[in-house]
């Protein structure tokens, strides 16, 4: 089973793997039993080589957790000895961004500037294609295709692994899309500027949104 997760860079720059630290505080509860807090564990800490490296999203794979470092250009890979690997993307001031593993058994990232990579879990990038702008999230979804959330172009892209893409413009202006997740009725993404959440549709057509509380900026979604 494959895992993403954000990761948000501290002071000590680490990746942490969060085990359930102490018992933690009850906040609320619904209707029915009151839920069992986590046991006490404690967080193991790895620190990355590269200083001030930032790292931001990761997924699960392979035996690994694999993450990119948006300041420093690379792609990280903590593995399960915990030693941790960096392997540099050849783009300048490349700044990775979303990562995921493709339906081909293949880690798609995506970058500042535009580009959606495809590397193998060797280190080989086989394939590089330019977007609109400034590409956050990268997700597979059920229908065998990697999707995109395009921040500074303000659309949704669709890559196939078979090198076609497709791009979806949506209608309100400027809305800093970062997420894409599959629902069952279309594709979900956030839209931080606009305070909405949008669907694109099937057939595909860009039109629904839902307006979220004022003063949000939605994020990620799942």
């Amino acid at each position: 089973m494959q895992r993403s997760l954000g990761i948000v860079a501290g002071a000590a720059l680490a990746v942490v793997l969060f085990a359930g630290c102490g018992h933690g505080t009850l906040v609320t509860s619904g209707p029915g039993p009151t839920p069992t807090p986590f046991p006490p564990h404690v967080a193991s800490e790895y620190l990355v080589p590269t200083a001030a490296a930032k790292p931001f999203w990761a997924v699960s794979a392979f035996s690994s957790i694999w993450f990119t470092e948006t300041a420093a250009g690379k792609i990280g890979q903590l593995t399960a000895s915990a030693a941790i690997n960096e392997y540099k993307i050849p783009t300048p001031n490349s700044g990775p961004q979303g990562i995921t593993i493709g339906p081909d058994n293949a880690l798609w990232f995506t970058d500042s500037p535009g580009n959606v990579y495809r590397r193998t879990t060797s280190g080989t990038i086989t394939n590089t294609y330019t977007l609109s702008g400034f590409s956050a999230a990268i997700h597979a979804l059920p229908d065998g295709a990697l999707w995109v959330a395009e921040y500074g172009a303000n659309k949704i892209a669709r890559v196939t692994t078979a090198a076609s893409i497709y791009e979806y413009t949506i209608p309100t202006a400027n809305t800093a899309v970062y997420d894409v997740v599959a629902g069952s009725d279309g594709i979900y993404f956030s839209e931080q500027n606009a305070n909405k959440i949008g669907r694109l549709n099937f057939p595909v057509s860009c039109t629904a949104s839902a307006s979220v509380p004022a003063g949000s900026t939605p994020a990620t979604v799942t």
